[in-house]
């Protein structure tokens, strides 16, 4: 699932938007290939970059590259 954010700086509110723009948070969660495809090719990154952090014990990080920064959250339910 592909959801995506942005910050409306008006009103300090957080806003889901339909499309990828600058200074959007993609929040993938259980993403199929396409998913992973489509926002690894929009973003014009590594489709490796993602897929990375789909294993079940990756652990939490913080990692800058040129041209994103990758989260990566583990959160209990």
């Amino acid at each position: 699932m592909i959801k995506i954010y942005k910050n409306n700086v008006d009103n300090l509110e957080l806003l889901e938007v339909k499309a990828i723009e600058k200074d959007t948070w993609i929040n993938l969660i259980n993403p199929s290939d396409s998913e992973i495809k489509k926002v690894a090719e929009e973003l014009k990154i590594d489709i490796k970059s993602i897929k990375q952090v789909l294993v079940e014990k990756e652990l939490p990080r913080i990692k800058k590259y040129d041209t994103f920064t990758l989260i990566v959250i583990n959160i209990p339910i």
